[in-house]
Formats: C-alpha cells, structure tokens, sequence
C-alpha cells in the first residue's frame, strides 16, 4: 500500500532540501508540485517503523508532519494540474498550447481528437526528415563508391567514358560531374587517343 506524509516547513527549521533528504532515506519521495511526500509500504506495521524512524530523523529540524494512507487533498491537486505542465512541453514544437488547452477545458473529446491529429503531423514529419537524411546518406555514399570505382578503373588502365559508365551502372551525367572533379583535382587526367578521349592516372 502507498503512504503519505505532509510536512510544514519553518522558516526557523531546516531548509526542505534537508528535509527531504531525511525522507528519502527511509523511501518516501516529494511528490511534484507539492510538500507531500509518498512511498510503498508493505504493510501497517512496515509504515509504523518507518514512521518512528523518520520521527527520529526529524527531531530537531523545526517541521511538524502529518502521516496518512490517503492520497491529501494537496497532492491530488497538483497531479490534476500538472497536465498544464507537460502540454507547456509541446510548445518549442509549434504547437498553439493555448488554443488547445481551451480546447481542453471545454471538450476533452475534442481535445483528444486534435492532439491525436497534432501529434500525426509530428511524426510523420520526423520520419519524413529521417528518411530524407537518410537518402542523403545513401546517395552520398553512392559517389563515393563511384569514385573509387572510377579511381581503381583509371589505375588499372586507360578507360573511356563508357567504359567508366558501364563498369559503375550510374546515370552518364552523374559519371560526367565525377570526372570532370577529379581531373580538375588532378587524380586522373583525359587523354586524346585517336579518335577517342581515354582517362588515364597521373
């Protein structure tokens, strides 16, 4: 069962910071937006241990407390808000927050409904990028690998255009822009032979 504690800070007491780390100790955790603090206790008597040992671990720091096995009225409170904080979150993402939270507090139905259809756009968005990026990817690495297969032909000895066309299976004007970057990177150079243009290496 979980349990519950409501502590009453002082400002002649300890700062909530060690007062919290006197709770944690024994299990119990602050509850967002709250002073109550909550934990899984196994049982009546496993609660009523710990109680006197976070009792123990108080004494002196000026904060008075209240043990209960409900959920207080002030925590059920903030977990009903906290829904504001974490549609605040959707934001950065261009969301008109405050349109839907109207939305919200009117029709919840609706609500639903809108946020569904927002979070769609989302995430067909992301998957468009990453599947934009990753065609990128592929056709970048695409030129690289016919660059080195252009680069590895030339080696192996004078070849022509089509032959440099045919060996790497890529659209002739992909292959042309290739080629005229490595001759003006000085890789290979293009060399009259008869009545044909042979890329040699340098």
């Amino acid at each position: 069962m979980r349990a519950y504690i409501k502590v009453v800070y002082s400002s002649e007491g300890a700062s909530p910071a060690e007062v919290e780390r006197a709770l944690i100790d024994y299990g119990f955790h602050r509850m967002r937006g709250s002073s109550v603090y909550d934990a899984e206790v196994s049982d009546e008597s496993d609660l009523i241990d710990r109680l006197n040992r976070i009792h123990g671990a108080l004494r002196g720091l000026g904060v008075t407390y209240a043990p209960s096995i409900q959920l207080l009225e002030e925590a059920v409170r903030s977990e009903i808000y906290s829904y504001r904080e974490r549609l605040e979150k959707w934001r950065p993402m261009g969301v008109d927050v405050d349109a839907l939270e109207t939305v919200l507090e009117s029709d919840p139905e609706e609500f639903r409904r809108q946020a569904k259809e927002i979070m769609s756009v989302q995430i067909d968005r992301i998957a468009d990028e990453r599947t934009k990026e990753a065609q990128e990817q592929e056709a970048k690495r695409q030129l690289e690998d016919a660059r080195e297969t252009i680069l590895h032909q030339v080696g192996e000895g004078g070849k022509t255009f089509h032959d440099l066309v045919k060996a790497i299976d890529m659209d002739a004007d992909v292959v042309s822009d290739i080629l005229d970057d490595l001759v003006d990177k000085g890789r290979i150079r293009a060399e009259q032979q008869g009545r044909k243009v042979v890329f040699v290496p340098l």
